[in-house]
């Protein structure tokens, strides 16, 4: 066959799986459109509203606001409650979430006010609704109020400390009725005097408080060792106090250390470690303690921060800091039921320059891709074969991933790529070359293809190698078009997970007992007709 014959051919085959294509990618490349109540749902578990590659800030977060306005007027009720709570909950995102709510709360008041509380969950929260609202232009009418009033007067002591000041100002707003005594009481002293006599009372009832208030009176007359004793008796929450102490003691930092949230103490490694606190291995214990992968969960902690903070501090914490943190990221493993992940696995890693580009100060989307693609290495074991891929597969890459033991360790060498072009296909034509039948592929990815097509070799490799084979696409990415049409994912057993947590691949084990239940039950409706 002549090479024209052949460019004609492949042009031919090119036009019979793309030639429907109603949309084109970042690179120009054919895609298609993303159903609404997809990109509503991708925009709740990846929008961080951040620079990427492809596109600004300013840009990014006009289309996500875009989609979730269009969302709130034409998706069910039902479905948007749903997936505003769940993206804040179990997509551990804040943003996107938190302005869906404000966008829910003009058209279904009511529903806004049942998941108000399940969507603001901290002080921090509050602020970003009352900012969200106001960007917006949005009035705070009754419902609003009411559902503000209702989180106000469910606060304690904790949250009155740590967050007095977004709270004061969501008081100013809402103008809460209460009767003395009560938090609100305490929290109003920030923009209004209360009588002295009414104060004292406050402190006698709440103790949290009136250790939180001697503390703070305490640093700021430099009585350093009173203010440690109040810090310990009341439990004061850490980021409400650091304003009142400048000091690198290190008897302030050992106590301040067990008054801190599981993010606070990550974002303090370094800083507890430079004032000598892990110099006490009573210390390096309490850390392990409170730095595990069930306590990040509980925090709503993406785990890739641990991935991030490992790199960042590596050169400046004990050796055991960094050993702790890549036992955490192994816990990971251990969430998942690997028996019911069957058969063969292929996961290809997208290492484009896309994708190893920062679109912040301290991660990239491979952060993200390599914590993914290290858990289901670890996880699955020799049942999987790895595939980074750019324009080529990297076998450079391949080899350090393979031949490192732990899953921090495979993190680090996806951030490293150093990656060039997108041709998501090469993973594929690379199981099609080898004959390498599996039954199920992964393929973590920003989808922004510019070689000859995904799906194009997702169809042939189910042709040729391996009909029955399922691909499970996990998007990390915001953008607003697919690689594949609705119809392709019915047809081709394609499926879209969307997020940045473990939470995607407990979907994909989810999906997985689903289908053998599914096929089990075929199986015996078929021997029920047989027997007649």
């Amino acid at each position: 066959m002549s090479n024209s014959m052949k460019k004609v051919l492949s042009e031919m085959q090119r036009q019979a799986v793309y030639g429907g294509a109603d949309a084109v990618n970042k690179e120009g490349f054919p895609a298609w459109k993303t159903p609404l109540s997809k990109r509503f749902v991708q925009v709740l578990n990846t929008g961080s509203f951040g620079n990427s590659f492809y596109a600004s800030q300013r840009e990014l977060v006009g289309e996500s606001i875009k989609t979730l306005q269009e969302g709130i007027e034409k998706l069910p009720e039902d479905f948007l409650k749903t997936e505003i709570v769940k993206g804040r909950n179990e997509g551990f995102m804040r943003t996107a979430p938190i302005t869906a709510l404000a966008l829910f709360r003009k058209k279904y008041p009511k529903s806004f006010k049942e998941i108000f509380s399940s969507v603001i969950r901290t002080g921090n929260d509050m602020e970003d609704f009352i900012a969200i609202n106001r960007a917006f232009q949005y009035g705070f009418g009754r419902a609003v109020k009411t559902a503000m009033n209702q989180w106000l007067i469910n606060i304690h002591e904790y949250q009155a400390i740590k967050y007095k000041n977004q709270i004061a100002n969501a008081m100013r707003i809402s103008r809460p009725k209460t009767q003395f005594p009560h938090l609100l009481d305490y929290v109003a002293t920030v923009f209004k005097n209360i009588p002295e006599k009414q104060a004292k009372q406050i402190l006698k009832t709440f103790p949290q408080v009136k250790h939180f208030e001697l503390a703070k009176l305490a640093f700021t007359n430099g009585n350093l060792m009173e203010g440690i004793r109040h810090l310990k008796e009341g439990r004061v929450p850490f980021p409400a106090i650091i304003g009142s102490v400048q000091t690198d003691d290190v008897r302030f930092w050992t106590e301040a250390m067990r008054q801190m949230g599981v993010m606070q103490l990550i974002k303090y490694t370094s800083k507890l470690s430079r004032v000598g606190v892990f110099d006490d291995s009573e210390n390096i214990e309490y850390y392990r303690k409170v730095i595990t992968s069930e306590n990040l969960t509980k925090a709503k902690v993406l785990p890739f921060r641990i991935a991030i903070m490992h790199r960042e501090i590596k050169d400046s914490v004990p050796v055991s800091i960094l050993k702790h943190l890549e036992g955490v990221l192994e816990d990971y493993v251990c969430k998942f039921d690997w028996g019911v992940w069957n058969g063969r696995w292929a996961i290809a890693v997208d290492v484009s320059g896309s994708m190893t580009a920062p679109f912040t100060n301290t991660m990239s989307y491979a952060t993200i891709a390599g914590v993914f693609s290290g858990i289901l290495a670890k996880g699955l074991k020799n049942k999987a074969v790895i595939i980074p891929v750019d324009t080529r597969i990297r076998k450079d890459i391949l080899k350090e991933f393979s031949s490192a033991e732990s899953v921090m360790k495979k993190v680090h060498i996806i951030e490293e790529a150093d990656g060039g072009g997108t041709y998501l296909e090469e993973a594929v034509k690379y199981l099609i070359r080898n004959k390498i039948p599996v039954d199920h592929f992964v393929l973590i990815t920003d989808s922004e293809e510019w070689g000859e097509g995904w799906l194009r070799s997702w169809i042939a490799y189910k042709n040729k190698i391996a009909p029955k084979a399922e691909a499970f696409f996990i998007r990390i990415d915001p953008y607003k078009t697919s690689p594949y049409s609705e119809k392709a994912t019915e047809h081709y057993n394609i499926y879209n997970v969307f997020g940045w947590n473990d939470n995607v691949l407990k979907f994909i084990e989810f999906q997985l007992m689903y289908n053998r239940t599914q096929s089990l039950r075929s199986k015996i409706q078929g021997e029920q007709r047989e027997l007649g």
